[in-house]
């Protein structure tokens, strides 16, 4: 069994690279949406960009994580509203492609099922689905293929 059997979660349009982070930012939360995939001009996958991307992006470089800084003490800072508040407003000089994650492999349509779930099981989003031409068809989360899985055993059992 592949993936194309599982109902994917439909994908709101993917955001164009060209697009701005804040453009990305504001759609995703105009949707309730945490992932967004990111598409060349011809509706090619390029990478997915998540909430989590975007406040990295608004954090001060030297707080940011993976900057080798454990917990650092930032009551210096007070509430250093001001500061996050500007450094939203730069997304609008960043694009969509810029701050998208190009590392997310997505899975492919035809993939079997049990691939699908150690993939999911070992990345930290969602996973992109897309056909052979490299197009969105959705997105595979861990909470949907659970949700076949149990409806297709709940059904097995049935027989």
């Amino acid at each position: 069994m592949t993936i194309q059997s599982l109902p994917l979660l439909h994908v709101i349009e993917p955001i164009p690279a060209s697009d701005s982070a804040l453009a990305a930012l504001n759609l995703m939360l105009d949707l309730a949406i945490n992932h967004l995939p990111v598409v060349d001009a011809h509706g090619h996958y390029l990478g997915m960009l998540t909430l989590t991307d975007l406040l990295h992006e608004i954090l001060p470089a030297g707080l940011r994580l993976g900057h080798g800084i454990g917990q650092p003490d930032v009551s210096f800072l007070g509430d250093a509203a001001s500061l996050l508040s500007t450094h939203l407003g730069q997304l609008s000089a960043r694009t969509a492609g810029d701050v998208a994650d190009p590392h997310v492999v997505p899975l492919e349509t035809d993939c079997p099922l049990v691939e699908a779930a150690r993939r999911l099981a070992e990345a930290r989003n969602p996973l992109p689905v897309v056909d052979a031409d490299r197009h969105i068809v959705g997105v595979l989360s861990v909470r949907l293929l659970l949700t076949h899985l149990l409806g297709r055993g709940v059904q097995n059992d049935a027989r």
